[in-house]
This record gives structure tokens, C-alpha cells and sequence, in this order.
């Protein structure tokens, strides 16, 4: 499991608060040599930190990270149909 931390040091709140490099952490988190297991666990960590970019009201980073963790991410995800409902939220294409 992700600790929480790091994808608060990921998010672009997080960053401007703490040290960019631990961004790299959390998706360290996801270097699974199983590449269907590290898809899946980037897709995750995408639609958590689009929702906690969310929070500040970045949400050009949040669509992004939205699009993201939809784009070739399993659609038995519930963070694929969170990911697709945050963008239809947007208005994102």
C-alpha cells in the first residue's frame, strides 16, 4: 500500500510545500517488474494526486493527471471511473 505522504509530496501543493524530489517517490512506489502491476499502480497514483491538486483549485494539473489515470488504465479501476467522472466535472475533453 502507498503511503498517503507521498502522494501529498507528489501533488503541486505538496511540492511547492516540501522538496520536489520526493515526487519521485511515489511513483518509485510503482516499479513492479510486472508491467501490468505497474501500470495499474501509476494509474492509481494519478487520479490521487489529481484529487489533491483538486483541493487547492489546480485544476489544469488535475485534469491532467485525470487524463492520465484514464488513458490505457484498466476500466475496472474505481480510479478510472473517478478519473473519468472528475474530468466530465471539469469540462475536460
Amino acid at each position: 500500500m502507498l503511503d498517503p505522504k507521498y502522494l501529498i509530496a507528489c501533488s503541486a501543493e505538496g511540492q511547492a510545500l516540501s522538496r520536489p524530489d520526493h515526487c519521485g517517490s511515489g511513483v518509485a512506489a510503482a516499479t513492479n517488474p510486472d508491467a501490468a502491476i505497474k501500470k495499474t499502480l501509476v494509474c492509481e497514483i494519478s487520479f490521487f494526486i489529481g484529487e489533491l491538486d483538486l483541493q487547492p483549485g489546480k485544476k489544469d494539473d488535475a485534469a491532467r493527471l485525470f487524463h492520465q489515470a484514464t488513458d490505457g488504465c484498466p476500466e475496472y479501476l474505481i480510479t478510472y471511473e473517478g478519473a473519468k467522472a472528475e474530468l466530465k466535472a471539469l469540462g475536460a475533453p
